[in-house]
């Protein structure tokens, strides 16, 4: 099968899903207890990527890991089957990036892989090479934060934010398959205020420049889902920068 016919399927299944019906966006707080420290790659997980991804595992049931690593279907879907339940200015989501807490600095450990020999009695090759292909063995170094709780902040539609998180995530973070970043709980609460763009006078995710009338630091970063690709970099100001947004056209 080729990629587009991989691109297809998961467009046909997608644009058969019901278009997602959100209630009032109201601003709210994330709080996810971890059992485990957090291995993270990029310095932050972002709310956004988080709940298309849990929005994507919801329609697509097990189809989902099927799905291409480096697969972008934005182009091929209407735009109601790629929204979060959140609020939107522009083209930039009402979610923050993660805070850990408490604060620390990053550590890093290495993640051994081999080739298991336990259960392998039945195989037809009794030689497996170790040095190449896909049982070779590596060390990898792993970077992660011993953070007891994580936490987010957005703008959206808070049950149904609420209900994507608690049903989905046991865990958070990368490699969590080998127990890193393990959820105990997690709890979404209304705040009185929408902290997800600006909290304290600082960017609280990444912002594209032109969103902001004045700004500390910048730099290129992806500012939306999917935060792999490409396209989806743009200059902005880094979360954690001093950041002050533009009056118009930003939401209530």
């Amino acid at each position: 099968m080729s990629w587009e016919d991989e691109a297809r399927y998961f467009a046909d299944k997608l644009r058969r899903a019901p278009p997602p019906r959100w209630g009032p966006f109201r601003p709210f707080e994330v709080t996810a207890q971890l059992r485990t420290p957090i291995s993270v790659t990029a310095g932050w997980i972002a709310l956004d990527g988080l709940l298309l991804h849990l929005r994507l595992l919801d329609v697509l049931g097990r189809d989902y890991y099927l799905l291409p690593a480096k697969l972008n279907l934005q182009g091929l879907l209407p735009e109601e089957q790629w929204a979060v339940p959140l609020a939107r200015t522009g083209p930039v989501w009402h979610g923050s990036v993660s805070v850990f807490e408490p604060a620390s600095q990053t550590f890093a450990t290495k993640t051994y892989k081999r080739f298991e020999t336990r259960w392998t009695g039945e195989l037809r090759e009794k030689r497996v090479e170790s040095g190449r292909g896909r049982f070779r063995a590596y060390a990898l170094t792993q970077p992660y934060i011993p953070a007891a709780r994580v936490r987010f902040w957005g703008c959206g539609d808070v049950a149904e934010v609420r209900r994507l998180l608690t049903t989905y995530v046991q865990a958070l973070g990368n490699d969590h398959r080998i127990g890193w970043g393990a959820v105990n709980s997690i709890e979404v609460t209304e705040c009185s205020e929408d902290l997800s763009l600006v909290c304290g006078g600082r960017a609280a995710r990444a912002l594209p420049v032109d969103m902001c009338e004045d700004y500390g630091d910048a730099a290129y970063l992806a500012y939306r889902p999917p935060y792999w690709h490409p396209a989806n970099v743009t200059l902005c100001v880094p979360p954690g920068a001093r950041c002050t947004l533009r009056r118009e056209g930003v939401l209530a």
